[in-house]
């Protein structure tokens, strides 16, 4: 579920959860801008989070922080698991702006 919030807080929220995850994983998180809208905050997984399922689990709770999240699993070595949380915003016009586009 969306929650109206500034572009400024939306920022301020997805450095924070970017900052946990980091904490967590010993990885920094990416932030990006979506095309359609949004912030998208995304860690690639290590071999820790493998080994250790307590660890994996702990992610979940500042993924849990965005608007919605997910992950991305391969058994192939090139391309590496990841795991990512959306962050939504009102944009100028008042709408809400997601990864699918305005409601």
């Amino acid at each position: 579920m969306s929650t109206a919030r500034s572009y400024e807080d939306a920022r301020a929220l997805a450095r924070e959860i970017a900052d946990r995850m980091e904490w967590l994983l010993g990885r920094r998180p990416s932030i990006t801008w979506l095309e359609q809208g949004g912030l998208h905050v995304s860690v690639k997984l290590g071999p820790a989070t493998a080994r250790d399922p307590v660890l994996g689990l702990k992610a979940l709770d500042p993924l849990n922080m965005g608007d919605r999240f997910g992950h991305r699993c391969s058994d192939l070595p090139e391309r590496p698991n990841y795991v990512w949380t959306q962050v939504d915003f009102v944009g100028p016009s008042g709408s809400t702006e997601t990864e699918e586009g305005t409601l």
